[in-house]
């Protein structure tokens, strides 16, 4: 993927850290981002930072989702590790 158009909101955070919120369908996020597991490099060093799945709190989550009364307007964190432009739209 080389371009995702959504509408966000721009909040300069400090003056050198931008904050930009936006909203996409979870079905999308893999689109565009991936989960770094937490893991040790050759040499011992820590590599990621996501902790391993739980087999039983993954099926409490997905028993919940399939429920018609559910509802998980989460947010999550995205850390972009390659060059991103925002652009403003004319709209």
């Amino acid at each position: 993927m080389n371009c995702l158009e959504v509408p966000c909101i721009k909040v300069r955070q400090t003056s050198r850290h931008t904050i930009y919120s936006f909203v996409v369908d979870g079905k999308d996020l893999s689109k565009f981002a991936s989960v770094s597991r937490i893991a040790r490099e050759s040499d011992g060093a820590l590599k990621g930072y996501q902790r391993p799945e739980v087999s039983e709190h993954i099926n409490e989550i997905r028993e919940y989702i399939d429920r018609d009364d559910s509802l998980l307007p989460n947010s999550i964190v995205v850390a972009f590790n390659s060059p991103v432009t925002f652009v403003a739209s004319a709209r």
